[in-house]
């Protein structure tokens, strides 16, 4: 069976397109997928860095934050006051290095030997004063339903615009390939 060369035309200007709009896609969805969470772990770190310093203002020191927790549902800590607590990933230290909450078998004690935080942001009164770090373990707090419909719909609209565009590029590779190729038939 014998290709046109007019179908030969459609499809590499069509293929070209796609390859372009696949890396494109790829790019795009990466990039998206890496700031938006370090947008969440910027937004909890925020919560939980206001939260432990309206406690300090108040109490003089960070004894009794993991239970301010459990009682201030909804004080600004984001998801964390949902469940009482810190997100899942999230530790707040006091300013020599102890477990102040986050990690509940081990709150008030030291961080076992190895282990390795991957964000360190460090909680300080406006005159400098160290009074803790928040840390995150692994990847940082889990999804929130919110953010995988966020995810989806970006992920979502990526695969309609590739499918529009590769049936824009399809539509315009054939006016192309009649136009080019009408010397050529004459």
């Amino acid at each position: 069976m014998r290709v046109s060369l007019t179908a030969k035309w459609v499809l590499s200007i069509a293929l070209a397109s796609l390859v372009g709009m696949a890396v494109a896609a790829v790019v795009v969805n990466n990039a998206t997928s890496r700031d938006f969470d370090r947008l969440r772990i910027e937004r909890e770190v925020d919560n939980v860095t206001t939260a432990a310093l309206l406690y300090f203002a108040r109490e003089g020191s960070l004894d009794g934050f993991s239970g301010m927790l459990g009682l201030r549902r909804g004080a600004g800590l984001g998801e964390a006051s949902s469940r009482g607590g810190l997100p899942p990933g999230v530790v707040l230290l006091d300013a020599e290095g102890n477990i102040v909450t986050g990690m509940p078998p081990l709150a008030g004690g030291v961080p076992p030997a190895g282990m390795a935080f991957n964000t360190l942001s460090p909680v300080m009164l406006d005159d400098g004063t160290l009074i803790g770090q928040v840390a995150l373990i692994a990847s940082g707090p889990p999804l929130d339903p919110r953010d995988q419909i966020y995810l989806d719909n970006t992920a979502r609209a990526l695969m309609i615009g590739a499918f529009g565009a590769a049936a824009v590029a399809v539509a315009v590779g054939a006016v192309l390939a009649r136009v080019f190729l009408r010397p050529l038939r004459a």
